[in-house]
């Protein structure tokens, strides 16, 4: 009586069944992996909005309380120098050079970079600069703002910058969220139109459907894009406070 030899190797089918199974392992590790550095890039971005609240907390300690200025408000950044402004005026709390000194040795930042100014998630301007800097000497498309003031905050309206324990809690008054690049102060809203030209000032989502806010106490979270009312206007949440009670603003 014979014997069959086993066979040592694997049938046609048998085959295809691996290989499919070894292309739906390494889709799901790619989808893992891809996954885990969106939320890598999520922390990063907070991280980030962190530091900053934390030199703001600072520096209002060292001004009686008083907060620095928002900068520009509507209009596409082009003022660069003014000293109290946030994103000069808060750099040296955490040793960093301001957005002048930046710019002054031609060493502002950029998409790509991997420091403070910037959110990785945001590789390129969303809408490009289209007045001339107040400096004629500096080339607006080296102007980048991740990350942008709340506009109600400090206006150059009033005559003196808001005190952070008189506009509400800290914890629901928005201090910065994430913007477009070129605005350096940020509201919820939808496309304006002002002396003809549509300008887009409003905070947007940049970590798929969520933004990163950052509060007056210091802590940051994100939130639902529609929830924060980007692109659309301020709505009325509990937790999210933009609107400056009682100021000299009136609004955009």
């Amino acid at each position: 009586m014979g014997f069959r030899r086993a066979s040592l190797g694997f049938t046609l089918v048998e085959l295809l069944v691996v290989i499919a199974i070894i292309g739906i392992l390494i889709g799901l590790l790619l989808v893992a992996v891809q996954a885990s550095r969106k939320s890598a890039r999520l922390i990063t971005c907070q991280s980030n909005m962190r530091q900053w609240s934390l030199a703001m907390l600072n520096y209002a300690q060292a001004h009686q309380g008083y907060l620095p200025r928002r900068g520009q408000g509507v209009q596409i950044t082009t003022s660069f120098y003014r000293p109290d402004d946030w994103f000069n005026a808060l750099p040296p709390f955490m040793e960093n050079l301001s957005f002048m000194t930046l710019l002054g040795d031609n060493l502002t930042p950029q998409p790509g970079d991997t420091s403070v100014w910037m959110c990785p998630e945001m590789a390129e301007k969303v809408i490009p600069p289209t007045n001339p800097p107040s400096d004629p000497t500096a080339d607006p498309n080296k102007m980048y703002f991740s990350y942008g003031m709340n506009m109600w905050l400090s206006t150059q309206q009033s005559i003196k910058p808001d005190h952070i324990d008189k506009v509400g809690p800290r914890t629901t008054m928005v201090f910065l969220s994430e913007g477009n690049g070129v605005h350096c102060s940020l509201l919820p809203a939808a496309p304006t139109l002002i002396a003809g030209i549509y300008l887009n000032f409003s905070t947007i989502a940049r970590h798929a459907d969520m933004v990163n806010i950052a509060f007056l106490d210091g802590h940051v979270a994100p939130f639902r894009s529609d929830y924060v009312g980007c692109g659309v206007g301020i709505p009325d949440r509990p937790d999210i406070r933009w609107i400056v009670p009682d100021s000299s603003w009136a609004g955009p």
